[in-house]
């Protein structure tokens, strides 16, 4: 099996307050954005915007993106509400949602249009809700009626997903989701549903990653030790199964919160002001064995932080850098991790599992907005024990 080989990861950035550049009128804030995303080698925007702004603001979205992928980025829609999980009648607003997405693609010039779409909705939490997800509670410690409350919610989370996704693959329009980091080990076990024609309990990460392109590890940290530790487990899992032949989404760290994150289960403040740029350098180094890791995204926000503290405080940090420099501990170079457990050793990365004989691999994806087409080809096949790897019809015994 021949495929096109891996492409770079991405290096995505999330709009905190995307309306305010949709004027046409003030060129200040894209032209802002377009240093911003220069600046760390941006390949995607997510822009979150309410359906209702595919209608009433057409022209100046229109134009809002036409800039964007003059820049040669990809642009990507961002949305969703917690609500839509209650109940069918939400489920069909949101849908509605996505169909004034997909008519403004339709009614818009190919520059003009939106690369693909992100929902953001995950399971809430709210106290007193009698859709109480329990997100404190174990799995094996719920109480029957907890028990089913939590596996009505997100049988509902799956019924949206599936749906969202099914429209998007029929129109083709990529479709990534936010995911909670915490799918595999929530208070150290796995989230599960009853699934399939025996019922069995099945972790609800493996039933949704087949429905995506891009599954966005939502790691409720900018600090990169925490980032890499919460998505290890979704990379190792995903990875393995491609190698096994099964078709799997791009797995994405995103840096920060949730518009729509559980209450509780995300860290507080990390206490780490690393610069966003290492962050994205470090994660990008770190799961290179893995062929599903897709790359990183940041907030605007803490772009901005950083561009801002480099400017603020350039001069003061020129001086105080030969007076502090022997003054820092031997592993100032690493961000401080959360607890203990989640203190990331890159060395200590685990293996995959082998490739079974006769197989190969590569991950996809369509090329951006600049890239062309890359006549590059990954192939790896392992033949009677031996690996051969080549670039394009050419491979080398390995």
């Amino acid at each position: 099996m021949v495929e096109r080989g891996r492409q770079k990861p991405i290096r995505g950035l999330r709009l905190t307050e995307p309306c305010q550049n949709l004027s046409s009128g003030d060129s200040s804030n894209i032209s802002r954005l377009l240093r911003l995303t220069k600046k760390y080698g941006t390949s995607d925007i997510y822009v979150g915007l309410p359906h209702t702004v595919f209608k009433e603001q057409n022209q100046e979205l229109a134009l809002f993106i036409s800039k964007l992928h003059a820049a040669h980025l990809r642009v990507w829609a961002r949305g969703g509400e917690v609500r839509c999980v209650d109940s069918f009648t939400e489920q069909d607003h949101f849908m509605d949602g996505l169909k004034d997405l997909a008519t403004f693609n339709d009614r818009s010039p190919p520059e003009a249009r939106f690369h693909g779409y992100m929902v953001n909705i995950q399971p809430q939490d709210v106290p007193g809700d009698s859709g109480c997800f329990q997100h404190e509670i174990p799995q094996s410690q719920l109480s029957h009626d907890q028990h089913t409350q939590r596996d009505i919610i997100l049988h509902q989370w799956l019924n949206v997903l599936t749906r969202a996704s099914a429209f998007c693959r029929s129109i083709d329009l990529p479709f990534a989701a936010a995911m909670p980091w915490w799918l595999h080990d929530l208070a150290g076990e796995p989230v599960t549903v009853p699934w399939g024609a025996s019922q069995t309990r099945t972790c609800i990460a493996d039933i949704i990653a087949p429905l995506l392109d891009d599954y966005v590890v939502m790691t409720a940290s900018e600090d990169h030790s925490v980032m890499a530790h919460r998505i290890l487990r979704q990379l190792r899992s995903t990875s393995n199964k491609m190698i096994s032949g099964q078709s799997m989404p791009r797995v994405l760290a995103c840096s920060g919160e949730s518009d729509s994150i559980l209450r509780g289960t995300s860290s507080q403040s990390d206490g780490v002001d690393e610069p966003a740029s290492e962050t994205v350098e470090h994660l990008e180094k770190t799961f290179v064995p893995y062929p599903v890791f897709g790359g990183t995204i940041i907030t605007e926000l803490q772009a901005q932080r950083e561009v801002s503290s480099v400017h603020g405080h350039a001069e003061f940090n020129e001086t105080q850098k030969a007076e502090s420099r022997d003054l820092l501990p031997p592993n100032n170079n690493h961000a401080r991790g959360g607890s203990s457990d989640e203190r990331f050793d890159s060395r200590k990365i685990p293996r995959l599992k082998p490739l079974p004989l006769r197989s190969a691999f590569t991950h996809n994806r369509a090329p951006g907005p600049g890239e062309g087409e890359d006549d590059s080809i990954l192939v790896l096949v392992v033949v009677d024990g031996g690996c051969r790897v080549g670039i394009g019809d050419h491979a080398r015994g390995a």
